[in-house]
């Protein structure tokens, strides 16, 4: 997807990372995705799911190409946010501007839970509207 001149990509993708191997292969499309960005500067963030997993999280620690301070992939911010609801994805992305085109100048992506599991209640105020 395109917003002005930055694009975003979005995945059905994701894995359990309890087994390694065989999460990084349910992984590789993001990281695919992760990997054009340094050739082609293609993709300049990703949102991905369907494992329900949390990204960035100790979760992934050890993973190729994965920065979970600034919760980048191969250099691209990216979120998984959960399950159910229970976190919001923020990715944030400082633009400057070149030319006639919008840059990204700094990114970074985190989680931010949003439910307690345990008790199953919301940690943020409901939306009045």
């Amino acid at each position: 997807r395109t917003l002005g001149s930055e694009r975003v990509g979005d995945a059905e993708d994701g894995g359990r990372p309890a087994g390694r191997e065989q999460d990084y292969r349910r992984l590789a499309g993001v990281f695919q995705f992760g990997e054009l960005r340094p050739k082609a500067r293609c993709i300049d963030a990703l949102l991905f799911g369907h494992a329900h997993a949390e990204f960035p999280s100790a979760q992934f620690a050890g993973y190729p190409g994965v920065d979970l301070v600034q919760g980048r992939i191969h250099g691209v911010p990216a979120a998984m946010p959960g399950r159910w609801g229970d976190h919001l994805a923020v990715v944030d992305l400082e633009l400057q501007r070149q030319g006639r085109r919008w840059a990204v100048r700094h990114s970074r992506a985190e989680l931010r839970p949003i439910l307690d599991r345990a008790s199953r209640r919301a940690l943020v105020k409901a939306d009045p509207m």
